[in-house]
């Protein structure tokens, strides 16, 4: 759900921030209110390309930020975790990207910084936009598994087979861990051997 989004320097849009709570939530106004541009954020958080030319007039510097929050943060945790990105803190993600004049354009998720490529794979969880081109999304597959899991009823099966996925993952990359850690060489092994049988035969002695 979103709780927080803030827009500052977008198209005509100088500045704005919106709390919204939980439940429908419904944007009206005429045309040239400024719909739009909050639609403009929306698709920027998600990973939508954009330019300079979206920077508002005057301004050096266009950003959008927003809190989502997941009742369930295990799939989405689950996602971060393959993107190399740090988890939700209480169900709760962050993001925030900037469009500079001058400099290069910065993605934070989380605080950390990231990819386009990692915003788009996360807004394609956390939003969904509905216009004229939607029925293209039917021909991708990880859009038919979803709906084959809905109709199925799978949702409860299917995080506890993410939980369980993720643990696993967590054990694997601990035994890889393990396996390219430092090793002793061979004369690192001699000399401990040559000391532990030194130790034994000295408690023999004493036997």
């Amino acid at each position: 759900m979103l709780n927080h989004l803030k827009i500052r320097n977008l198209a005509l849009l100088e500045s704005v921030d919106l709390e919204l709570e939980a439940g429908l939530t419904a944007v009206t106004g005429e045309t040239g209110a400024g719909k739009s541009v909050l639609l403009g954020a929306l698709s920027l958080l998600s990973g939508a390309r954009t330019d300079k030319t979206m920077i508002r007039q005057g301004s050096e510097l266009l950003e959008v930020e927003a809190a989502l929050y997941f009742e369930n943060p295990d799939p989405i945790d689950a996602t971060l975790e393959n993107l190399g990105l740090p988890a939700c803190d209480e169900g709760v993600l962050l993001l925030r990207r900037t469009v500079h004049r001058t400099k290069m354009p910065r993605i934070r998720v989380n605080g950390s910084l990231a990819t386009l490529g990692q915003l788009q794979e996360l807004g394609e969880i956390w939003i969904d936009f509905h216009g004229p081109g939607e029925p293209q999304k039917l021909f991708q597959e990880r859009r038919q598994l979803e709906m084959l899991d809905a109709f199925a009823g799978n949702a409860e099966a299917l995080r506890n087979y993410e939980r369980e996925f993720q643990m696993w993952r967590e054990r694997v990359r601990e035994l890889e861990a393990i396996e390219t850690g430092d090793r002793l060489d061979a004369d690192a092994i001699a000399f401990l051997e040559n000391q532990i049988k030194k130790l034994l035969l000295g408690q023999s002695d004493r036997a």
